[in-house]
């Protein structure tokens, strides 16, 4: 469970890494590039998460941010989950 966790996190976080990188370097363009709408959708779970349930009055910038860091908060603890439970049960036995 925790494995699922953590990827879901990472996949989710590169999505967002690659959306600001493609903002950089398309502009305003981003709207209709392809590459940035399958992002989106990558990661629109979290940023509509944030959305809802995040202080009023973001802006997407905020949005994007806020969700990145959630993720990252996520994947620290799913990562601290798992290398505890690799220590408790056994470092060899933990593949």
């Amino acid at each position: 469970m925790l494995v699922l966790v953590k990827l879901c996190a990472e996949v989710a976080l590169l999505a967002l890494a690659g959306q600001w990188v493609l903002a950089l370097l398309v502009g305003a363009r981003r709207e209709g590039n392809l590459m940035y709408g399958l992002l989106r959708v990558v990661s629109s779970p979290v940023v509509r998460l944030v959305d809802r349930w995040g202080p009023s009055g973001l802006t997407a910038r905020g949005r994007g941010a806020m969700a990145a860091v959630l993720l990252c908060v996520l994947w620290l603890a799913a990562t601290a989950g798992k290398v505890w439970m690799c220590l408790d049960v056994g470092v060899s036995s933990c593949r």
